[in-house]
């Protein structure tokens, strides 16, 4: 489309006196002192719909000073600010748009939760600023929410906890969390409850955004986890729910010794709370890597210090390619790997039953002394 013809179709938007600038793609409306420099109020519309895309009150005959205002199509605003003596000072604001747009307000460096930012300048110069997301909460430079605004349910005596990401409330006992404190989202529903004791956590609930519990902890006086309940929701999201289990399975019940915070069992019900899946658990101390069960501490003991003889033998074997010229190591060998992680359990029980028996010279006889005696041969002392 030529000059000519955006003239004839200029949309009716634009006023009819508007002048088309062909190198901007835009039609102006607006005047000029003797020197040519823009005076008072200007405008521009963004050819082919006619947005208005910018307007801009100059003050005196330079062109220098002025004050600015540029939108997105949708009549939002996507930039706005002051220019003092053809440099920008004061503050600025940028902003995105919900909609599709013609204007890159927000840098594509960015965060992507990024929809508001205020530039402070000076003569120039960026001296600070502030970004916000689409409900105006403040983000940090990575777009972590950092002052949120308050909303929905939430109280206003209610604190940001910026570790939890969540609004809470509660009350103190001698400098520590004490009794009921609940907790709100940024969308100001109530998302968890928490009951402490002295500091300690006792139960925590949290919450599906129809209020109903998603998630139920019980801690032990020792503060081990001692029962874990999983809930499914009809009329909203399904969080905190395990993944992989059958439709049918509305609630997951997880079971723990008191003692230690082992896992010991699980299971899965329906909705009226018949069990459909049972099963016993063996885990290590952090209830992620499953356990090897032996038939007695002695067929365990010889494991324990088979296995790691086969380690020590094997990684120094492995490490030979960086300290010996003749080493027979093949090419893109992976390292070795410590088959002893699944014997974590049956160690710590047994020290400890060693402990409570006052004989723990049995668990150096048992368990230790490997750990202490390189294998012939290897070069464990260059390490």
């Amino acid at each position: 489309m030529n000059s000519e013809n955006q003239q004839v179709n200029k949309p009716e938007s634009v006023p009819a006196e508007a002048v088309w600038n062909a190198s901007e793609n835009e039609w102006e409306l607006g005047e000029k002192n003797d020197q040519g420099n823009n005076i008072g109020e200007w405008k521009w519309w963004l050819a082919p719909n006619g947005h208005l895309v910018s307007h801009v009150i100059y003050e005196g005959d330079s062109g220098q000073n002025f004050t600015y205002t540029r939108f997105h199509p949708d009549g939002t605003y996507s930039q706005k600010g002051t220019y003092i003596n053809g440099k920008q000072h004061g503050i600025a604001y940028y902003q995105g748009s919900e909609f599709e747009t013609t204007e890159q307000a927000i840098p594509s460096q960015a965060p992507d939760n990024v929809f508001r930012m205020i530039y402070h300048w000076e003569h120039g110069q960026v001296v600070a600023s502030q970004l916000f997301d689409i409900d105006d909460n403040e983000l940090d430079q990575y777009g972590n929410i950092i002052n949120p605004v308050k909303k929905g349910n939430t109280p206003e005596d209610a604190i940001w906890n910026a570790e939890s990401n969540e609004w809470e409330k509660g009350d103190y006992a001698e400098n520590q969390k004490h009794g009921v404190w609940t907790g709100w989202n940024i969308r100001g529903e109530k998302s968890s409850e928490t009951i402490y004791g002295h500091g300690r956590v006792k139960e925590t609930k949290r919450f599906h955004p129809d209020g109903t519990v998603s998630f139920l902890s019980e801690y032990a006086p020792k503060g081990f986890t001692k029962y874990i309940r999983h809930s499914r929701s009809e009329n909203a999201t399904q969080q905190h729910f395990p993944q992989g289990l059958a439709n049918e399975v509305f609630k997951v019940e997880s079971f723990y010794e008191e003692d230690h915070g082992y896992a010991t069992s699980w299971r899965g019900l329906d909705k009226e709370g018949n069990i459909l899946e049972e099963h016993q658990t063996y885990y290590n101390i952090d209830n992620q890597i499953e356990q090897v069960g032996f038939d007695s501490f002695e067929e365990a003991s010889v494991a324990w210090k088979e296995r790691g003889t086969k380690f020590y033998h094997d990684i120094n074997w492995w490490l030979s390619q960086y300290y010996e010229e003749d080493h027979d190591v093949p090419a893109g060998t992976p390292e070795p790997v410590d088959e002893r992680e699944g014997m974590e359990r049956v160690v710590l029980e047994a020290l400890e039953a060693f402990n409570k028996e006052g004989n723990p010279a049995k668990a150096r006889d048992h368990l230790l002394m490997n750990l202490y005696q390189k294998p012939p041969g290897t070069i464990s002392e260059k390490i």
